[in-house]
């Protein structure tokens, strides 16, 4: 397992020529293969031209690919690496300076956390056993749950399970709750309460059914809601926890000839954990972080049992259609009643498993108190009357390996020290598609002010390569790794290899929630995966990614289409995807697009953008996800300290802008390269991060390179700006540079459109060029920054006592963590 801070940004170098190379290093060479990080598989995999050119993947490295920037394996933290020496020393690159002298000097290659997670240390679980494309299937075409709850007495119990499915309800389509004449006034008033919530549908029996015909009164009404719906039978004493539902579909649904699931739980004799029989929950744990520790890390086995539990039993439609309710008349008061029916189905060939990653907390007989002994003994006696077989099948059930594994697994995790028990919370998938810019440090930043709340995970996918991580402490750990034998491809944007693969992934982790924050190189099944696997699913919109594969929705002229073709008839570019991906784009393949993303996004079950002109051209394109929850919730940054780093304008001085980020024709490099060129006497522009190669610039255009976040500061105070310039000419959705550029204190020129322009509109930190003209930006540089300087930077200096103080990483992490919870996340300290 590696430990990563991130996949570094592979440069494309030109194909190698197969010739053989002479000149070698034996002893650097013979480091390199044998070094404990480099990987000469995934080195030839990610440099297909090397592999093709028949290659030794260690000397193509020592000599080209060092050189050439190309990554040596996804292991090495090349920047971490060298915060531990002043240089390489001379070496073509920092890893074959740690292979020949770093490794044997103590430095790291990687970042390593502080913590371990919890999991860290467990023996290894066995793989998940189900047939994941056939579990997929299986869940989609039977989706119904009902959930009925016979009633007698008890009414703290009762409130208690009330209010534990009340929380949570995920997948429940309605909980029938069957009063059995219970001569408890205090019941009929608090089933009177829950009718007002259709959810809840109480009945009460005229005269006294016994347990089992309350029950089948209630399996009855529950087929007559819909005739197709599974049945979660569950007693008045339990409290249900999170994620309960999903774990027992999970399991009832891994074979076609399941009739029950029975969860585990504290006290449920043979099917109680760690031990059998009556458990306190461990000192370390709630009973929500146990049951969240038994869902993340119990066993993957369902273990196969005679007999299910009555407490807690989902029963398939199928079994109830195919061998009638319980014997109410032989165990008119419970006690057996289960085990007959269960008895009933082994003899016509199906089968009972126990779910160990679902748990339900049960107080147990709380309905029937003293006569639990006597009910007991008159069941067991019909049972074995019946069914001579059923104690040798008990014995042998409850005896074998599999029940043995889940019980110690399950008592590791019971024993876990406080500490670490502390580290238990849900997880949460994050969905990124490039591994630099915006969006993934966006992300970066969401997951480190969510780790007091949330586990954090991210996939990855390059369209042929899907990796599954793990995000702590800054440091991404790889936890899975899977390269599709057929690539997804741009136009279809499906793959049935890659939902299988992640399916399998979101159950073996126990994922909770998946944020979708871009879609490129993934599987647009993903998000149907997501739903059958009964998954809240959130979706970002940082881009216009979904409506166009230009993604600033540029037409080949540059000019901005807002998602519907302009007239021109020749092809736009698309970006992310290989340049012959699609064949005709324009006025073709994007209406096609745009409907296949239109049916996959109402699978969402909440949206969520950074301005509100984004979210509004999303929704007029797609009006039909209108009825989704739709948040706005600007980026968070949190910055150590604000500057005042622009100067103000002298007379006869040059007019000094600085324009950040990576510079293309869609970010303003056509309009820099004229400006720098028509007014070189009065400006002097400065570029700081990385220019396209689409434009040759004049001379007196600074250009200054790439930088890290930390570095911006101070490149702005060496430059010394007047103002900066974001110069976008789509509509930005944010845009990051515009607040590094607040954050030293610069105010900023923009165009009419986007995030861009409603940021400084709304602040008032800069200028906004009318029109979006070479004439008016020439305007706006040589007279407006002048004559109003010092009001837009106070503006500026404003937006940083007020604003720029509020919206921070932790307080961006609260909103999402509202956005959460309303979509079913159940977040608990």
């Amino acid at each position: 397992m590696r430990i990563l801070k991130r996949w570094f940004s592979r440069h494309k170098p030109a194909p190698v020529a197969p010739q053989a190379v002479t000149a070698t290093t034996p002893s650097l060479l013979s480091k390199l293969e044998h070094s404990s990080l480099f990987d000469a598989d995934w080195y030839l995999t990610h440099n297909p031209d090397v592999a093709a050119a028949g290659m030794n993947a260690a000397l193509h490295y020592l000599h080209h690919g060092a050189i050439e920037g190309r990554v040596p394996c996804p292991g090495f933290d090349e920047d971490y690496y060298l915060s531990q020496l002043k240089a390489p020393n001379g070496y073509a690159s920092a890893f074959l300076h740690y292979v020949a002298e770093g490794e044997n000097a103590g430095l790291k290659p990687y970042r390593t956390w502080s913590n371990t997670p919890w999991w860290w240390q467990l023996p290894a679980n066995p793989a998940l056993q189900s047939d994941i494309a056939a579990l997929l299937q299986r869940l989609h075409q039977h989706r119904a749950v009902m959930v009925v709850i016979p009633v007698f007495n008890a009414v703290k119990e009762l409130e208690r399970c009330v209010q534990a499915l009340s929380v949570y309800h995920s997948g429940v389509a309605k909980v029938i709750l069957v009063d059995d004449a219970s001569p408890d006034e205090a019941v009929s008033q608090f089933l009177a309460k829950l009718k007002v919530n259709p959810w809840f549908y109480c009945v009460k029996n005229a005269s006294n059914l016994g347990f089992s015909g309350a029950v089948n009164r209630g399996m009855a009404l529950a087929a007559e809601f819909d005739s197709s719906a599974d049945v979660v039978l569950l007693n008045s004493d339990t409290e249900v926890t999170a994620g309960w539902l999903r774990q027992l579909r999970y399991a009832a649904y891994s074979a076609d000839n399941i009739a029950t699931v029975t969860p585990v739980s504290n006290n449920a004799g043979a099917f109680s954990v760690p031990q059998a029989g009556d458990n306190a929950i461990p000192d370390a744990f709630d009973i929500n972080r146990f049951s969240r520790i038994c869902a993340q890390g119990g066993s993957n086995d369902y273990p196969q049992v005679p007999t299910g539990h009555g407490f807690c039993l989902y029963i398939r439609r199928v079994a109830l259609d195919a061998l009638g309710y319980f014997d109410a008349e032989a165990f008119p008061r419970g006690y057996g009643e289960e085990n007959d029916f269960c008895m009933r189905a082994q003899r016509a060939g199906w089968l009972h498993l126990i779910a160990p990653r679902a748990f339900v907390y049960h107080q147990r007989s709380a309905s029937f108190g003293a006569d639990k002994t006597t009910l007991l003994a008159q069941g067991r006696q019909i049972i074995d009357q019946r069914y001579p077989e059923y104690t040798g099948l008990v014995r042998s059930a409850f005896s074998a390996e599999p029940i043995i594994n889940m019980r110690k697994r399950a008592a590791l995790l019971a024993a876990l020290p406080v500490k670490q028990a502390l580290q238990i919370r849900p997880r949460v998938l994050f969905v990124i598609s490039t591994r630099s810019g915006g969006t993934p440090q966006t992300n970066q930043d969401l997951m480190q002010a969510l780790a007091a709340q949330l586990e954090c995970f991210v996939l990855h996918s390059d369209s042929s390569t899907v990796t599954l991580q793990h995000y702590a402490e800054g440091i991404y750990t790889d936890l899975q790794q899977h390269r599709l034998i057929e690539p997804v491809q741009a136009v279809s944007h499906v793959s049935t290899e890659y939902d299988t693969v992640v399916a399998g992934w979101l159950l073996q982790w126990a994922i909770e929630l998946v944020h979708v924050r871009h879609l490129a190189w993934h599987s647009l099944g993903l998000l149907q995966v997501v739903k059958t696997l009964d998954l809240p699913l959130v979706h970002s919109f940082h881009d216009f990614y979904t409506l166009c594969p230009s993604v600033k929705l540029l037409d080949e002229n540059n000019t901005y289409c807002a998602a519907s073709c302009t007239s021109s008839t020749g092809q736009c570019k698309h970006e992310l995807w290989p340049v012959d991906a699609f064949s005709t784009l324009k006025h073709n393949q994007v209406y096609d697009w745009q409907q296949l993303f239109a049916k996959q996004l109402k699978l969402c079950d909440a949206f969520v953008t950074t301005n509100s002109q984004a979210k509004a051209l999303i929704l007029d394109k797609y009006p039909q996800l209108n009825a989704t929850p739709f948040s706005v919730i600007e980026h968070g940054r949190d910055f150590n300290r604000w500057e005042s780093l622009a100067c103000m304008p002298a007379a006869g001085e040059k007019i000094r802008i600085l324009c950040p980020g990576n510079i293309s024709v869609a970010k303003g490099l056509a309009l820099i390269a004229e400006l720098a060129d028509v007014y070189a006497d009065t400006l002097e522009i400065h570029i700081l991060g990385k220019v396209s190669n689409e434009l040759v610039l004049p001379a007196n255009v600074v250009q200054h390179g790439g930088y890290a976040r930390e570095q911006f500061l101070t490149y702005v105070s060496a430059i010394k700006p007047h103002c900066g310039a974001v110069l976008s000419v789509w509509p930005e959705t944010w845009c990051h540079t515009l607040t590094e550029l607040w954050a030293a204190g610069v105010p900023v020129i923009g165009l009419p459109f986007g995030a861009v322009a409603q940021r400084i509109n709304q602040h008032g930190g800069g200028w906004i060029v009318p029109g979006g003209s070479i004439g008016n930006l020439a305007e706006v540089v040589l007279h407006q920054v002048a004559t109003s300087w010092k009001q837009k930077q106070q503006a500026v200096l404003n937006w940083q006592q007020q604003y720029g103080k509020q919206q921070t990483c932790r307080n961006m992490a609260l909103q999402y963590l509202s956005l959460y919870k309303s979509v079913m996340l159940t977040i608990k300290s």
